[in-house]
């Protein structure tokens, strides 16, 4: 749930998240760095979700879909890719 701003006069220096959903722009662009995912954060997802689909745990099985190999986890890249842009949100300007 997305919720407004407690205190309009609150500084994004004084949020060390980051912005609120209503101070984002449209059209604005974060750039972050790169993250490369690696089989031990599959792995350590795996074990922390319960998700041993073959698709991301079974190289052999996974080489047989359409993917050609295994894939990450749609909620670990999601989880990624969260952490990154609200550091970078973080430390970004304001336009």
């Amino acid at each position: 749930m997305m919720t407004a701003s407690p205190n309009a006069q609150t500084t994004t220096a004084q949020r060390p998240l980051g912005r609120y959903f209503e101070e984002f722009q449209v059209g604005e662009t974060l750039v972050s760095g790169r993250r490369t995912i690696t089989e031990a954060d599959v792995t350590a997802f795996a074990g922390l979700s319960g998700d041993f689909n073959p698709l991301h745990i079974d190289e052999v099985f996974a080489q047989s879909t359409p993917f050609k190999g295994r894939i990450a986890h749609g909620l670990l890249v999601v989880a990624i890719r969260a952490r990154r842009v609200n550091r970078t949100a973080a430390r970004s300007p304001r336009r």
